[in-house]
């Protein structure tokens, strides 16, 4: 296998998760609303632990288990300003 084939199937890797992140966003959306109209706290950080909790223990590499917190909370703090504006 050649170097382009892999980075090819790279992309394909990369699209895919693109298109996983953008159907997460979207049952994001859905919790938002739901959470709206129940008038629930937008942000649980409890929730958030057990994800990396989740994710972490799942993981069985070559990713490393010390890299999976930090990309999820990209991919949460993304979310969580889809579902309520981010304030500093």
């Amino acid at each position: 296998m050649q170097i382009s084939d892999l980075r090819a199937r790279i992309d394909a890797i990369d699209s895919d998760i693109l298109r996983l992140l953008n159907h997460r966003a979207e049952l994001v959306l859905d919790v938002g609303r739901l959470k709206a109209e129940q008038n629930l706290d937008f942000h649980v950080p409890q929730r958030e632990e057990e994800i990396y909790t989740r994710l972490t223990a799942e993981n069985g590499g070559p990713f490393p288990s010390h890299a999976v917190r930090p990309v999820f909370r990209e991919i949460i703090s993304a979310c969580l300003s889809l579902e309520h504006p981010l304030r500093v």
